[in-house]
This record gives C-alpha cells, sequence and structure tokens, in this order.
C-alpha cells in the first residue's frame, strides 16, 4: 500500500471520520480480485470537503462538490497515486461504514466494507462494470449475503433496485 493511502487513511482518523474502503480494492480484499488505478475510501462525513480539513497534509487534493442533483456529497482526490475519499449523502450508506470489518490491505489494516454492503454500493453506482462486478460477487457469495442485499436493497433508489432485480434475472 502506498504511503499516501496510508497517510490519507491516519489522517480521517485522526480526524474521527468514519471511513472504509471501497471499489476495487474492497474487492481484492473480500476475495475478488479486480484492480484499477485508484483507491477509493467512503464515508458520508462532509467535513473532508472542506479545504481545511487537509491543512497541513503533504499534497493537497482537488475537491470536487455535488450538486443537488449529485448522488455524492463530493470527492477529495489525490493524485500520484490516485486515491479518492468519496463522500456520500445518505444514511443507508453511513450504516455500511460502520458495519465495516478491518482486514487486511497492503500492509495495513483499514475497515472494508462487507460484501452485502459492497454490493449495494455497486448497485447505487449503476454502471456497466458495477453490474459485472455484482454479478461475479454474486457468484461467489453465500446464500446470506444475498438474501441480506434483498432486505436492504430497499433503501436505495429505485435505479438500483431495478439493477438488482436485473442482476438476478441474468443468473
Amino acid at each position: 500500500m502506498s504511503g499516501l493511502i496510508a497517510a490519507v487513511a491516519e489522517r480521517l482518523r485522526a480526524g474521527e471520520v468514519p471511513f472504509a474502503v471501497v471499489g476495487a480494492a474492497a474487492m481484492s480484499a473480500r476475495g475478488f480480485p479486480r484492480q484499477t488505478l485508484d483507491f477509493d475510501l467512503f464515508t458520508t462525513e462532509r467535513r473532508v470537503l472542506d479545504g481545511g480539513f487537509w491543512e497541513g497534509f503533504p499534497q493537497m487534493p482537488e475537491i470536487r462538490l455535488g450538486d443537488g442533483d449529485d448522488p455524492l456529497a463530493g470527492v477529495v482526490r489525490f493524485h500520484d497515486p490516485d486515491v479518492d475519499v468519496v463522500v456520500g449523502r445518505h444514511r443507508w450508506q453511513a450504516e455500511a461504514v460502520a458495519r465495516a470489518e478491518a482486514l487486511s490491505v497492503g500492509e495495513q489494516s483499514l475497515p472494508v466494507v462487507r460484501l452485502a454492503d459492497l454490493i449495494l454500493l455497486k448497485l447505487f453506482a449503476g454502471g456497466y462494470r458495477d453490474a459485472l462486478d455484482v454479478r461475479m460477487m454474486l457468484d461467489g457469495a453465500e446464500r446470506a449475503t444475498k438474501e441480506e442485499v434483498d432486505a436492504l436493497v430497499r433503501e436505495l433508489p429505485p435505479d438500483a433496485q431495478r439493477l438488482w432485480g436485473e442482476v438476478l434475472e441474468g443468473r
């Protein structure tokens, strides 16, 4: 794991910001190898979108705020390597972060969202690659994971619920 990832995680911990690893790194940590060029952390704590939160950090991030139509509150992006702190807006996302479990990611122990929550986040993102990832995770998941997603997907927007139905039909 890069020094930048460790430094960002440490800043979040020092600021008492609940966060979890999501995306390809979370998939890999959960036993579903997937690589991308970025590393994603997730929180619903909007304080990280204030440049003052990162004051004194070795690298100033690019901060993008979501508008009223954006499903995210914003993204804090660091470069070289690309590390994103994605900021959600919804209670179900905060609950997913709260349920995260410490796992080894590289040389460090970091909170990683549970498999069912990772599937929910992928359904919420709603892209073609996200749907493929959900199918792959379901193929290797225990029945209890599918049942948990079935119970929790009702909290997601209609598009995400529809995608869940399409994924299940295609299995």
